[in-house]
């Protein structure tokens, strides 16, 4: 339902009796949970809080070795091709119209036109592998966040329930020990180790992530400061991922008290216009925190990068307050890391 708004016809009347009456009779939905792909990409922040989590190497090898063979193949074989496309479904549908062409014959036929989409597909992924450390991960998925308002839930236990993308009829319940977590992901807190258990009083809900309403601290704002107002959550549960260190402390995602005035004119307009264009430093801050996170020795734990991971926060959050987060001197970086393809000159 994403993309798409639609009414739906509700009850008039109260179904607490301590809630205030409302006269509303329609639902305006915009969107429905989806399960977007048969699994995930985790990319570079991701794996930069990973390894200080204490995730081994070896793992990210083993899967990009295991992905370039995959990529090598889909030339050359039409069940690998489509094996590829469905698995690597992006949100316009292209890899699903390409995997129907290659049903249809048009690969065994040569067809020029389609080799030439399938090149160019191989080449997009991997330029994401080679400048954005973008891995596929099969046991996992990316899913809208959603509270249980069934209380069933006990602290840090989730309930997913996936629908097959080919088959929508066919589900899986999702059980053991996962992590969940939301992008931007800089802060090693930002991943949480959970339980996926089976819950008889949720199994309506599917291609969600569900979330407990018990707990001292809410689950998904531990997640980057997230909440369930439409974010989306990545969930994996391949046991190669699952980080040694489990639940590291969280930080505190409290955004600054915005900059009000009485009456909004076109002057404060035009004075915000301006400063953000001079104070939009989220690129800076994102980068930095690679470049620091891959030079010291504990990674994302050492503490200028959990002061990137604040300041993050706060350019993000930029927009809403009108608060510009303050880069100091002292956490610019004047030389970066080879693979991030920057030269040393840039600030």
């Amino acid at each position: 339902m994403q993309g798409r708004f639609m009414q739906i016809p509700i009850r008039q009347g109260k179904t607490n009796p301590t809630a205030a009456e409302s006269k509303q009779i329609q639902l305006d939905a915009y969107r429905a949970g989806s399960y977007k792909s048969v699994g995930i990409f985790t990319c570079l922040f991701e794996q930069t809080s990973y390894y200080a989590l204490e995730v081994s190497d070896a793992v990210f090898m083993e899967m990009r070795d295991v992905q370039v063979e995959e990529l090598d193949l889909m030339l050359k074989y039409e069940h690998s091709a489509i094996q590829v496309l469905q698995r690597y479904i992006d949100e316009w549908g292209v890899s699903r119209r390409l995997a129907d062409m290659v049903r249809a014959g048009f690969m065994r036929k040569r067809d020029p036109w389609l080799n030439n989409l399938l090149s160019l597909f191989r080449i997009s992924c991997l330029r994401d592998l080679k400048y954005r450390a973008k891995l596929f991960v099969d046991d996992g998925a990316f899913l809208l966040g959603v509270l249980d308002e069934t209380y069933s839930l006990k602290e840090n236990e989730i309930f997913v329930c996936i629908s097959d993308p080919n088959n929508p009829s066919v589900r899986k319940v999702i059980t053991g020990t996962c992590i969940v977590f939301r992008n931007p992901c800089f802060h090693p807190g930002d991943i949480r180790v959970v339980t996926a258990i089976e819950c008889p009083t949720l199994t309506h809900l599917v291609d969600v992530l569900v979330f407990p309403a018990n707990g001292y601290r809410d689950l998904p704002n531990m997640c980057s400061g997230g909440d369930l107002d439409g974010d989306d959550f990545t969930m994996i549960w391949d046991r190669r991922l699952i980080p040694k260190i489990k639940n590291f402390t969280p930080m505190e995602y409290e955004a600054p008290e915005p900059y009000t005035v009485n009456k909004v004119t076109i002057t404060h307009v035009k004075n915000f216009f301006m400063n953000y264009i001079f104070s939009d430093n989220l690129g800076q801050i994102a980068n930095a925190h690679v470049a620091h996170a891959d030079r010291e020795s504990v990674g994302a734990m050492h503490g200028k990068c959990l002061r990137l991971a604040q300041l993050h926060s706060e350019a993000v959050d930029f927009p809403k307050t009108g608060v510009p987060a303050e880069f100091p001197e002292t956490l610019r970086v004047r030389k970066y890391p080879d693979f991030m393809n920057k030269p040393p000159s840039i600030r």
